[in-house]
């Protein structure tokens, strides 16, 4: 089971192990039927749970993400309130229908992450900006 849904013959990733595979990979390996009370049941004593699992894209790169912070986050008390001028925070936003995603069975810790692809049909672009002017004490 931790080898998830693709390596048991299953095409997709972000269809999980539900109850129902899992009766089925129990059929397949054992050749044995079980309600699939029992099966929930035998899945709690061995240490799993049911659980919605989190989503991360392929595409993100972490090391990518903390060279930016570290080289390009600009530092703490800029020159913004130092000149008298103001700041801009602006910020921008695409969001997009995710793929569904059904609760899955595993190990009781962590919680499972699906990696997906960042495309889908429906998208929602978001732009907005936030003006401040530091005050002087």
């Amino acid at each position: 089971m931790a080898r998830g849904p693709v390596a048991h013959g299953w095409r997709d990733q972000t269809l999980t192990l539900t109850l129902g595979r899992i009766k089925t990979l129990i059929g397949r390996r054992f050749r044995k039927t079980h309600s699939s009370s029992a099966v929930a049941e035998m899945l709690h004593r061995h240490g799993f749970s049911t659980q919605v699992p989190a989503r991360a894209a392929i595409e993100r790169d972490e090391g990518a993400v903390t060279g930016w912070v570290k080289d390009a986050w600009p530092p703490r008390g800029s020159t913004a309130a130092a000149l008298g001028g103001r700041t801009v925070f602006e910020d921008e936003a695409g969001f997009s229908v995710p793929p569904p995603t059904s609760r899955t069975w595993s190990k009781r810790g962590p919680t499972t992450v699906i990696r997906v692809r960042g495309c889908s049909r429906g998208r929602v672009s978001v732009a907005a900006l936030c003006c401040c002017r530091a005050l002087s004490r």
